[in-house]
């Protein structure tokens, strides 16, 4: 699907559903060890893609955990793939503790990179 089809599609449905945001994932990863590779949209908040949202994948976690698509042995420094359409790939790190199939903790982290940087003046 061309990028710009993609932004056009993920505002329309923003607007129906009343979204913030949107973040797409796939099992098809490039990395073996990486859970999903994921695409986050927020066109409407001047950021027409992401290259990595540890937010989205806090809750992408937690939501592939209470849909049982997880190893509920090992949820600890689960990797998470984003970037990679824009050239910017990035790794997310993503653990979960667990209490009785509840989730009691989540934590997210990663590596970053300077990439750009920009001056704003307020």
């Amino acid at each position: 699907m061309q990028y710009n089809l993609m932004i056009k599609k993920s505002q329309n449905l923003k607007k129906k559903h009343e979204l913030d945001s949107l973040h797409i994932f796939t099992f098809d990863t490039i990395d073996k060890n990486a859970i999903t590779n994921s695409r986050n949209f927020d066109p409407l908040h001047a950021i027409p893609e992401e290259s990595a949202t540890g937010s989205a994948h806090g809750g992408l976690a937690c939501y592939l955990y209470k849909n049982g698509k997880l190893n509920t042995n090992d949820l600890q420094g689960m990797k998470f793939e984003q970037g990679y359409s824009m050239n910017k790939p990035s790794i997310v790190i993503v653990s979960l503790s667990t209490k009785e199939d509840r989730i009691t903790r989540v934590q997210v982290g990663g590596n970053a990179s300077m990439l750009e940087e920009k001056s704003i003046e307020l």
